[in-house]
């Protein structure tokens, strides 16, 4: 609890410190003067009975209940009085506590001695040239570079009759540019032979295509991108049925040109989405003859489907 008795006080300079308790391994008569200095360097400090003439007295004396008395006294007077802890201040801290709350105290008598706060110079911030601009991004970083990998995917062919199937490949990439050769091999809806209005077997088709693709891609981490194909389509019809209509199996091989819209999208470093909508172009298929009649339901001249799949970036 503080105490402070107002009364008329000349300033003083000359101040006694008479500390008298015992704090382990701590002088405390040796600590205390030397904290009150560093915080009042204009201030006289000097220990116990040292000065007939001092002005103000600090004591600093073991409480009956266990902790500590500080007093400042004049010689006809008690100025303050503060209860301390026994406990939880090392040496040094006790001492700086006691110093702080003596400053305290003759700020508000109006002693204006304190010591100067020594200026900081902080070194200045690193400027960054406007020359450099700023830092590229990693996906800026990697669209540079030459690139390389794997990719498969799974398709639809939106064709009379409708297939579906797989394909593999390989690409590399570098800025804008895409390209790469693949292998897709695609089954169809099996089909119903008839003569005249008699059934008399069914027709299945099957298909691969071997092509290379080139293009190019815009943007960074989803990117659009507009590709042009062209390669060879090997089909092979087979036809199961009865009589002259017996299994029976046609293939015939011609190009295919084409273009497709999609999407890349970078999901890891490593992994990449893709997605393409194709359109296929053909000449009209002259290869297939089936015991001597051409079934009616062969793929059309042109073609379109989807496809969707995964890259992995190997370099």
């Amino acid at each position: 609890m503080l105490v402070i008795l107002l009364a008329a006080l000349t300033m003083p300079q000359l101040v006694e410190v008479d500390a008298q308790v015992q704090v382990p391994n701590c002088r405390m008569s040796v600590e205390l003067p030397a904290a009150i200095q560093k915080v009042m360097p204009t201030l006289q400090v000097v220990s116990s009975h040292a000065a007939a003439n001092r002005e103000l007295r600090i004591f600093l004396t073991t409480d009956p209940n266990g902790g500590m008395q500080l007093r400042f006294a004049t010689a006809e007077r008690v100025l303050l009085e503060r209860r301390l802890p026994a406990a939880g201040y090392s040496c040094s801290a006790l001492a700086d506590a006691i110093a702080l709350i003596l400053e305290r105290f003759m700020v508000d008598l109006g002693w204006s001695g304190r010591a100067p706060i020594p200026a900081t110079e902080l070194p200045p911030l690193p400027q960054t040239p406007a020359a450099q601009g700023p830092a590229p991004t990693p996906s800026d970083t990697r669209s540079t570079k030459l690139h390389g990998g794997l990719g498969v995917n799974l398709g639809y062919a939106l064709e009379t009759p409708l297939g579906g199937g797989g394909g593999i490949g390989v690409y590399t990439s570098w800025l804008a540019f895409d390209a790469g050769l693949g292998l897709n091999a695609a089954r169809f809806q099996e089909q119903l032979i008839y003569y005249r209005t008699s059934l008399r077997g069914t027709l299945s088709l099957a298909n691969e295509r071997l092509f290379v693709h080139a293009g190019g891609c815009i943007g960074t981490a989803y990117r659009g991108c507009l590709r042009g194909f062209a390669g060879l389509d090997h089909w092979t019809a087979t036809a199961h049925g009865a009589g002259i209509y017996a299994a029976t199996t046609a293939r015939s091989w011609q190009p295919v040109v084409g273009g497709s819209v999609g999407y890349l999208i970078e999901m890891t470093d490593i992994f990449l989405l893709t997605g393409d909508i194709w359109v296929a172009l053909r000449p009209q298929d002259r290869g297939f003859t089936i015991v001597g009649a051409r079934p009616a339901s062969l793929p059309n001249q042109a073609g379109t489907g989807f496809a969707i799949g995964v890259r992995m970036q190997l370099f």
